[in-house]
């Protein structure tokens, strides 16, 4: 019972006036397509004061499309890194129901 209350409270917590954003997304190897790593980078204001699951799309709706699992914890961001073919990148909280897009950079 205690488990399914706190899940509550944060999902509540989070759906007020909570932003998600993807700070950076971009090709490790910026001046050449053949290598498909990149990084996206992202946060969530207000931190959460306990980790929040989010799930990171890759080339959605794709036949490349790729799917990553990462925390955002109290400082609030986080980068994974990831293997993209089409540069499309999407996070999602689904407790809080937020969900940001963003294409890939050859820069950082």
């Amino acid at each position: 019972m205690k488990l399914i209350a706190m899940a509550t409270l944060l999902m509540c917590s989070l759906a007020g006036a909570a932003e998600l954003k993807i700070d950076a997304f971009y090709y490790l190897d910026g001046d050449s397509r053949t290598d498909k790593a990149a990084e996206i980078c992202f946060s969530l204001t207000p931190a959460p004061q306990n980790p929040v699951f989010a799930q990171v799309t890759i080339d959605k709706g794709s036949n490349t499309e790729g799917w990553y699992n990462a925390f955002i914890g109290p400082r609030g961001k986080t980068c994974v890194v990831v293997s993209t073919w089409r540069g499309l990148g999407e996070v999602t909280i689904p407790q809080a129901k937020l969900s940001v897009s963003k294409s890939a950079s050859s820069k950082k």
